[in-house]
């Protein structure tokens, strides 16, 4: 399982903002989550699947890490550069274990039932409230891909001043 780092650590090691970070990765082609940590309360948001987006049902949502939408992640690296932190309406993706039971049709009379295959369900869950425990956080391979952090500024050194010497005057 991947331990994933909290971007606004990342930010800081790098000297960044939390946004200039999130926007690079995006561009990069890398994902942003989110980490839900243990909660003694309930968190509750709203999941659909995209193929069916007006079927929409309540959804706990447990703890762990969950991959943002593409729209979510655009939209947490606006609300990181203004500052704002909130949660309510991102949108993660989950994924949830189901086994398919197979048929094979031998013939009218005879059918034979195989092992049951697994799946993977993708659904989405829209945050339905804000929660201040959700860190935004990133894979550690895609940060170790990431161009090094600008050098930090050095103040110029000063200009070479012209001295008078006895041989006449130069840059000294």
């Amino acid at each position: 399982m991947i331990e994933y780092l909290k971007l606004e650590n990342v930010a800081d090691e790098r000297g960044e903002e939390p946004a200039k970070v999130a926007r690079t990765l995006v561009r990069l082609g890398y994902d942003l989550y989110l980490r839900f940590g243990p909660s003694r309360d309930s968190r509750s948001g709203v999941s659909f699947y995209p193929e069916h987006p007006t079927e929409r049902m309540e959804h706990n949502i447990g703890s762990g890490d969950k991959q943002l939408t593409k729209d979510s992640q655009e939209a947490v690296i606006k609300r990181l550069g203004r500052g704002d932190t909130t949660t309510e309406g991102l949108t993660v993706l989950d994924v949830s274990p189901n086994e398919v039971s197979q048929k094979l049709v031998l013939s009218c009379d005879e059918i034979v039932e195989l092992d049951p295959k697994p799946e993977v369900l993708k659904f989405q869950i829209e945050l339905m409230e804000q929660d201040d425990s959700v860190c935004v956080v990133v894979d550690p391979d895609d940060v170790a891909k990431l161009p090094p952090p600008p050098l930090t500024q050095v103040t110029p050194s000063p200009l070479p001043t012209e001295s008078k010497s006895s041989e006449g005057g130069g840059v000294t």
